[in-house]
């Protein structure tokens, strides 16, 4: 923190194509340009709202998407900030999981479910009943293009076409 990082907890490091290395932490983001830290003032939500960082993943379009607990999805591109929450069409407000496929969707695993996003659009992922009680923790597109996801409680899994698993 005396070298300017909003808080000792660190739960995700990113870097963006510009150079920018990404921090999340339990107090907020911050960006190191290699020199030194700058914390992130939200446009939204409101400055009084500590945002806690969870996820940090940079999609192949350049944009840098931070999953928050109990703030939703940032999506940060061009010096913009762009907030999606339950209001928008998420299953929940705490993001855990965030991977790109090949066409260029990006999933979005929260507590209460998954996710994606394309074309400006969210979608609910209908899961197995043996997922649906589970929270999803992590999320990897390999490289044959499937989705793996991992939970709190139901283990690995990989989703199939059609919504199997």
């Amino acid at each position: 923190m005396e070298d300017g990082l909003p808080m000792n907890s660190v739960f995700n490091i990113a870097q963006t194509r510009d150079g920018y290395i990404w921090v999340g932490t339990e107090s907020g983001l911050a960006r190191f340009d290699g020199i030194k830290f700058e914390i992130v003032n939200w446009d939204s939500p409101p400055a009084d709202t500590t945002v806690i960082v969870l996820r940090l993943f940079v999609s192949r379009s350049g944009a840098l998407w931070i999953g928050t607990r109990g703030s939703g999805l940032i999506k940060y591109h061009n010096g913009t900030f762009e907030r999606f929450g339950m209001k928008e069409g998420l299953s929940g407000n705490e993001i855990w999981g965030l991977a790109e496929s090949m066409n260029g969707t990006i999933w979005i695993g929260t507590l209460n479910g998954l996710d994606s996003y394309r074309d400006g659009k969210i979608t609910k992922i209908p899961l197995p009943a043996a997922l649906q009680s589970h929270d999803i923790r992590s999320l990897l597109v390999d490289k044959r293009g499937r989705l793996w996801i991992g939970t709190n409680g139901g283990g690995l899994n990989r989703l199939i076409s059609g919504g199997k698993n």
